[in-house]
């Protein structure tokens, strides 16, 4: 519990993400997506981790690719993205 508790007061998690010398970087993630994306030609189904599954969503729902941090990022849920509406489908 404390972990949890020093890792939400401070810094949003993902900026280490952009941050990390020799990581990837959101640039580098943007292009990559902008990559898959620009190779779907029909409704698909995409697997991915945590930080591709925001930066696709990000980039499916026209923000800004600063906004990565904004949009839900839970473990284990299935988001649906159409129309440029998204929602999280649950059971």
């Amino acid at each position: 519990r404390r972990v949890l508790a020093e890792r939400h007061a401070g810094p949003h998690f993902l900026s280490y993400y952009d941050a990390l010398p020799g990581g990837e970087g959101f640039q580098a993630l943007y292009a990559r997506c902008l990559n898959l994306l620009s190779d779907l030609h029909a409704p698909s189904v995409l697997v991915c981790h945590g930080v591709t599954s925001r930066m696709l969503r990000v980039m499916a729902l026209g923000l800004d690719i600063s906004d990565v941090a904004t949009v839900p990022g839970w473990q284990g849920n299935v988001h649906h993205i159409m129309d440029g509406t998204a929602r999280v489908l649950t059971v």
